[in-house]
């Protein structure tokens, strides 16, 4: 007898433990999703930076031998003119890196997954149009917010963005505005720039602050 009722003992959840089962994976993934998102974004943060950094020790070589910083680069580099594209320059004819880094951040605008996006630079220099010597640079990406925040037209082209906000800083929060950047060269072209909020003279703000 006692084989013959645990034979017909009800088996599987009742409908009260499947619900409390879905709210405890409900809560968990919303614990978990964002966690996940953030930290991609640090390791996005952190391969910028290092692609960042390796561009320009590429730049420093490249000015070594040629008393001239690379021609400025937009994002969009293989669709451009090599008077556009500079950062090319470090690849051939003589490699100074083995290939350009992808920047991790897109655009807003751009959809296209495949799409390849580099890192944009800006350059001030001396000399005329056709012989021009470039002495600073400025090597950025866009940042988490997708969103270009005017560092480079801070620096070369007077403040954009009215001169805040232009830099990432990660204590502001990880998709907060503004651009990642290196700046290097001769800071003497700093001449009453103003970039988030400080005004610049013969001197560069701090490249990647916390």
């Amino acid at each position: 007898m006692q084989l013959l009722r645990h034979r017909n003992a009800p088996i599987g959840f009742t409908l009260i433990e499947l619900l409390i089962v879905v709210a405890i994976i409900g809560i968990l993934a919303a614990i978990a999703v964002p966690n996940f998102m953030n930290a991609r974004i640090r390791a996005m943060v952190a391969q910028a930076k290092s692609d960042i950094k390796g561009l320009a020790n590429s730049c420093e070589l490249y000015f070594l031998d040629h008393n001239t910083y690379p021609n400025e680069s937009e994002h969009n580099i293989f669709q451009r003119t090599r008077s556009e594209a500079g950062l090319v320059w470090l690849t051939t004819p003589v490699a100074y890196m083995s290939g350009l880094p992808r920047d991790p951040f897109q655009n807003k605008f751009e959809t296209d997954a495949n799409y390849f996006r580099c890192y944009e630079t800006g350059a001030a220099g001396t000399g005329t149009a056709d012989n021009r010597r470039w002495i600073t640079y400025v090597i950025f990406t866009i940042g988490p917010d997708n969103s270009e925040n005017g560092v480079d037209s801070s620096v070369f082209s007077g403040p954009w963005c009215t001169g805040d906000g232009n830099t990432y800083m990660p204590s502001n929060g990880l998709r907060s505005n503004g651009d990642i950047y290196w700046c290097l060269g001769d800071p003497s072209v700093m001449r009453n720039v103003m970039i988030d909020g400080k005004i610049y003279n013969g001197s560069f703000p701090p490249n990647f602050p916390d």
